[in-house]
């Protein structure tokens, strides 16, 4: 995963638990080592604040400001992208 870019990406505070849900199926999902117990640890950097727009984007109403993840493995972009109904965004 080490070569893998890095992205940070924004999303609706509302969808905070069910981005939670996607992010540990997934991790849950990566292939463990021989006699690994549990899941891969994969960290993630949470953050929020004021929104960040991005020009020709429309960004979906929320009454609070977004949530940010940032070093996520494009390998969680491309399962989002496949798995998730849920609206983000890529800064």
């Amino acid at each position: 995963m080490g070569e893998d870019k890095m992205a940070t990406i924004q999303f609706r505070r509302e969808d905070t638990s069910l981005m939670d849900n996607y992010f540990d199926h997934w991790r849950g999902s990566l292939p463990k080592s021989p006699n690994q117990i549990g899941k891969t640890i994969v960290s993630v950097t949470k953050s929020e604040g004021e929104i960040i727009q991005i020009d020709g984007q429309v960004q979906p109403y929320s009454d609070f400001n977004p949530i940010r993840w940032a070093d996520l493995d494009q390998i969680f972009i491309d399962y989002l992208n496949t798995n998730s109904h849920i609206w983000y965004q890529i800064l």
